[in-house]
C-alpha cells in the first residue's frame, strides 16, 4: 500500500535529477569546448592567421557569453594587440571597446582589461566614459603605470 507512493517518490526525484542534469551538462560541455575555441584562437594568433583567431575567439564568446576571459581574447584580437600589449596598426576601437566592456561588465578584477576598455574609449572620443572606466582599472590597482598616464591624457584632453 505505501511502496507505490514511495515508488513515485523515487521516480519523481530521478526524473528531476535527470532534468538537471540535463540542463547542467550542456553548459558545463559548452564551457569545455568554448576553452577548447579560445585556446584555438591563442594557437591561430600565434602563427599570424587571425582570421581563424577572430573565427576561434568569437564561437568562445557566442557560447559562454559571460565569460571575460573570452571577451577579452577578442578584444585583444580586435585592437591586434601584439606580444607587448600594444595596439597593431589597423586596430578597431569600436569593436575592441564591444569586447573589453563586455569582459568588465562579465566580471574580472584584470586591471589591462579596463586599461583597454578606457584606450579604445578614448581613441573613440568618449573621453568621459574612457575616464571613469580608467578610474575603475585604478582603483583595482592603483599604482599601475599605464592606467596612470592613461588617466592624466584623459584628464588633460578634458580640462580643455
Amino acid at each position: 500500500h505505501s511502496a507505490l507512493p514511495r515508488r513515485t517518490a523515487i521516480a519523481g526525484v530521478v526524473a528531476l535529477s535527470l532534468a538537471a542534469a540535463a540542463l547542467i551538462v550542456p553548459a558545463g560541455v559548452r564551457a569545455l569546448i568554448a576553452d577548447d575555441d579560445l585556446y584555438a584562437s591563442i594557437r591561430a594568433h600565434g602563427r599570424g592567421d587571425q582570421a581563424a583567431a577572430v573565427r576561434a575567439a568569437s564561437e568562445a564568446r557566442r557560447l559562454v557569453p559571460n565569460q571575460s576571459l573570452y571577451a577579452a581574447q577578442a578584444g585583444s584580437l580586435d585592437l591586434e594587440l601584439d606580444g607587448n600589449g600594444n595596439p597593431g596598426p589597423g586596430p578597431d576601437w569600436a569593436a575592441g571597446a564591444e569586447a573589453y566592456r563586455a569582459a568588465v561588465q562579465a566580471g574580472t578584477d584584470n586591471p589591462r582589461l579596463y586599461f583597454y576598455l578606457a584606450l579604445s574609449e578614448q581613441k573613440l572620443g568618449q573621453f568621459q566614459q574612457a575616464t571613469d572606466d580608467a578610474r575603475a582599472g585604478l582603483s583595482l590597482n592603483p599604482g599601475d603605470p599605464g592606467l596612470s598616464a592613461l588617466l592624466g591624457q584623459l584628464l588633460a584632453q578634458t580640462s580643455h
